[in-house]
């Protein structure tokens, strides 16, 4: 067969024998030769092309009935006619914007279309695979500029053998402000991933073999290309980044809860699996067996390393220390190679492990000898079961402690929240001791038995990890202090913060190579009390534990939580007790940090939930301010920024979830999917906590599909759905306009009612990834919240919260009553601020915040205005007004503010 070739050098036409193939050159061409085409296999439709031609079935790719120059297969492949030689359907090349181009018409659906490019007409490299869709007419261009080779060639190459998959980014490539972890993939099992960063084109003599994920901390073009021998090569793909450095102060700040250490797990967090492995029991029974203080076993022993979780077949390296009959249950396993080291006492062996269901691996260890010197029956430890780097795999992972596509599918947040990885529900940990450490056998289960075997969530991973994984990946961490952690407990969290630690405990200063590292300089560290403690639902044993104590103080006497005496009842005191225990923590972390580093490197979180101004939110805020902000109270009186950087609740959204009559087309307008609902709920929050200088941050939110019985199917196609990307996009503008600082969306995996995505394992093109990733490389809307200044507010007109005191018009201020205002600075400057009264009595007088900063204490007359006070520059956006009453009673009628 024959195809043209072009010389763009020579501008003369040249002949080259080819399989079904069209070669364009830059500089001087020569000829190359190959096979005849064999005939297609799974021919049916080239047959029935043929017949409908008038031709014999029979008849040969190669024959040309028309007498054309073009073969029946070549007419076939380019949407051809083979009984008219007029129809001459030839790929068209050319020199367009400095590189080579072809355009063909990919004609059917059956075949596989190769753009190939060469320097010298020999090595061929992939630049597109099935470009466009069949049917239409495709043109593809060159990866490089004509000029930069001394020869350059492209050919379409048409076959019936399947090519390899084209290969996928994780990432996609885009502007992004932090370093970005791109994971490359293929769908075609056991192909070979190369990528350049030079602008070459990969090929099978070109680029750099793909082993892992990739850092990509400076700005960079990939190239990449998939390969497999005996297959076609995938094209070459490309994604260019661009990564700014420092903070880009405008960017959407999001960040997401990442996963547990549960066996069953989807995020597959940790490349060894016996650490996410359940307790160690006594052979054939579910009985525990006797264990080390690290949890290893002290005789035979099975455990249960994973159930319930499909795609864990391949090769696992396993190793311990000791000796051990192995015997495998439950899925389809096997172990081969093991041997035994006498010299360091160690056991190795590769498990093969090939179902691809859930039907989960038990593994048994009997005739045990822990040391060369024990007897039989003695147990093992530190075993590892080291997972394949992919499913299905043979290479393993070597010395890492997190896997590939854990850590990837983290780049698009810049804040991981480690609610669940530390268990923090139900979490019964109260001194240092019972806290999970690395050097346990497991991050999950509650061996040694006499730890707390912990909530429905296990025990919990431990803190060197979360704070591994963040300086790992390069993301600011959030992490949850127990809700019964006593004041040592707290310190030495901090300290392991700030210094880190042995793996049992913390540094107290500085360490030149420490054993676990602490927190990484440039990263933040967010510090909850616990999690949901003012959730009264029976799961949330943290917030029953908190409401006991709450009594237990009040009942012992002195406690600040019942302050106002009988005003207040017991849940009331539970809510505020959240706050004292935040600034004890707050107060802990100062003296380990330092002052300059709280607001800034360390940062302090007050949380509630969303649209509970009026319920816990409130008692929390009360206690701040008319205890702990109150010189009568306290020797030094502080405002709650002094102790807590942001507030707030969740900011989940979503349908009528217990609406048996949601469709597709209805979901997206209902109830809080409704974003202009779901922003009078975020300013119920924004009210108060601007008000005293805070940020407004959201523990967890994004969309909410509570499963509840009623329109299941619904909201499980919803997700798939590409309106999700948008609703996603929609409700964090409103977010960025209601003056929202960091949201944390919850959750990474899990299934359709919150997790972003069901598996790590899975593609991240998700709608709710695409979100993600959307956002990611945003910049951040600007605040449109709050009266814009100048304004003459009404005093009554307050903000937060709304129907404090009953005052309808006239609101009486008393000693210690406060009310907030919300206004929007157009012009950043400062302002005059003027506060005209009525009723005052003698010795009145009037605490003035913005922001949370006092500006001053200024003197109430009986009537008219008091004297004004001026507010430093405020920069553009929204800002929280808030007056205190310092002395007697008055009534504010308006807040001039010009």
């Amino acid at each position: 067969m024959c195809s043209p070739v072009f010389s763009h050098k020579a501008r003369r036409r040249r002949l080259s024998i080819l399989v079904v193939s069209l070669l364009l050159a830059w500089g001087s061409a020569a000829s190359s030769r190959a096979a005849p085409a064999a005939a297609p296999t799974g021919q049916d439709a080239f047959q029935d092309w043929l017949v409908g031609h008038g031709l014999p079935p029979d008849s040969e790719p190669a024959a040309d009935p028309d007498g054309d120059g073009l073969g029946n297969f070549r007419e076939y492949a380019f949407s051809g006619v083979p009984t008219d030689p007029t129809s001459a359907p030839e790929p068209v090349g050319q020199v367009s914007g400095a590189r080579l181009q072809v355009t063909f018409s990919r004609a059917r659906s059956e075949l596989n279309y190769l753009v190939e490019a060469s320097d010298d007409l020999r090595s061929w490299s992939g630049i597109a695979t099935n470009p466009g869709a069949p049917g239409q007419e495709v043109t593809c261009p060159d990866t490089i500029n004509v000029g930069s080779t001394a020869a350059r060639f492209l050919r379409v190459r048409v076959t019936t053998d399947a090519a390899v998959a084209t290969p996928e980014f994780s990432v996609p490539g885009g502007s992004y402000d932090v370093t970005q972890i791109v994971v490359l993939t293929t769908a075609t099992s056991g192909a070979t991933l190369r990528y350049t960063t030079d602008g070459s084109a990969p090929s099978a003599n070109n680029g750099i073999d793909y082993t892992g994920p990739l850092t990509v901390s400076a700005s960079v073009t990939l190239r990449v290309i998939a390969l497999l021998d005996g297959m076609p090569s995938s094209g070459v793909v490309e994604a260019r980044y661009v990564i700014t450095t420092g903070e880009v102060t405008n960017a959407a700040y999001l960040g997401i809860g990442v996963g547990s250490s549960l066996d069953w797990d989807r995020c597959r967090a940790l490349a060894d699996v016996m650490k996410l492995a359940r307790d160690f029991l006594v052979p054939g029974t579910e009985t525990l067996a006797k264990v080390d203080a690290d949890g290893w076993p002290l005789e035979d022993a099975d455990v249960v390393v994973w159930q319930g979780i499909d795609r864990m077949h391949g090769t696992y390296r396993l190793s311990f220390a000791g000796e051990a009959v192995i015997k495998t249950a439950w899925g389809d396993a096997s172990v081969a190679g093991m041997t035994y080291d006498a010299a360091t006492n160690t056991t190795t062996a590769n498990l093969i492990y090939r179902s691809t269901d859930g039907s989960g691996l038990r593994l048994s260890f009997t005739g045990t000898k822990r040391t060369p010197g024990s007897g039989v029956g003695t147990g093992v430890s530190g075993v590892r079961l080291i997972r394949p780097r992919v499913p299905g795999g043979t290479a393993t992972y070597d010395t890492e402690v997190f896997t590939d596509q854990f850590k990837a599918s983290l780049a698009s947040v810049r804040v991981l929240r480690f609610m669940d990885w530390l268990a923090t529900n139900s979490n019964p940990q109260t001194t240092w001791d019972s806290r999970t450490r690395p050097t346990h056998a497991s991050q999950q289960v509650g061996n040694p038995t006499t730890f707390p075997t912990g909530g429905w969530q296990g025990r919990g991973g431990c803190f060197e990890y979360a704070i591994l994984l963040a300086n790992e990946v390069g993301k600011d961490a959030w992490i949850c202090v127990p809700v019964g952690a006593t004041d040592d407990y707290v310190l030495k969290l901090a300290q392991i913060c700030r210094y880190g630690s042995d793996g049992r405990d913390p540094y107290t200063g500085p360490q030149s190579n420490p054993v676990y590292p602490p927190l990484a300089e440039g990263l933040r560290l967010y510090v909850e009390f616990s999690n949901e403690i003012w959730n009264t639902n029976g799961h949330f044993g943290q917030s029953q534990k908190n409401h006991e104590d709450a009594i237990a103080e009040v009942a012992a006497g002195n406690s600040p939580l019942n302050y106002d005496g009988a005003a207040a009842n017991d849940w009331e005191w539970a809510w505020r007790r959240i706050t004292k225990r935040t600034i004890d923590v707050s107060n802990t972390f100062r003296a380990v940090f330092g002052d300059n580093a709280m607001g800034d490197r360390v940062r302090v979180v007050l949380m509630s939930q969303l649209g509970y101004a009026d319920g816990p939110t409130l008692q929390q805020f009360k206690l701040a301010e008319e205890y702990y902000n109150n010189p009568a109270r306290v020797s030094v009186p502080r405002p709650l920024n002094y102790y807590v950087y942001g507030a707030g609740g969740s900011a989940y959204y979503n349908p009528q979830n217990d609406s048996a009559d949601l469709t597709l087309s209805t979901i997206w307008d209902s109830y809080t999917y409704d974003s202009g609902l779901w922003k009078s709920m975020l300013a119920r929050d924004v009210d108060l906590v601007l008000a005293f200088g805070l940020k407004r941050i959201a523990y967890e939110g994004g969309p909410s599909l509570d499963i509840t019985g009623r329109s299941e199917s619904v909201k499980a196609a919803s997700i798939a759905d590409p309106r999700t990307t948008e609703e996603i996009a929609e409700h964090h503008t409103v977010w960025n306009q209601t003056a929202g600082d960091l949201l944390v969306y919850y959750q990474l995996s899990g299934d359709y009612q919150w997790g972003f995505l069901h598996d790590v394992y899975d593609t991240w093109t998700t709608p709710k990834m695409l979100g993600l990733a959307r956002l990611g490389a945003a910049t951040r809307e600007e605040s449109t919240y709050g009266t814009p200044l100048p304004a003459t507010l009404s005093g009554s007109g307050q903000n937060a919260p709304p129907g404090w005191g009953g005052g309808g018009a006239r609101y009486s201020y008393a000693r210690h009553t406060w009310n907030c205002y919300v206004v929007r600075v157009m012009e950043a400057r400062a302002y005059t601020l003027t506060v005209n009264v009525s009723e005052g009595t003698s010795g009145a007088k009037l605490d003035v915040y913005v922001d949370g900063a006092k500006l001053g204490t200024i003197a109430v007359p009986a009537s008219g205005d008091a004297v004004s006070v001026i507010t430093p520059s405020l920069a553009r956006g929204t800002h929280g007004l808030r007056l205190v009453c310092a002395g007697g009673t008055f009534i504010v009628n308006t807040i001039s503010v010009q």
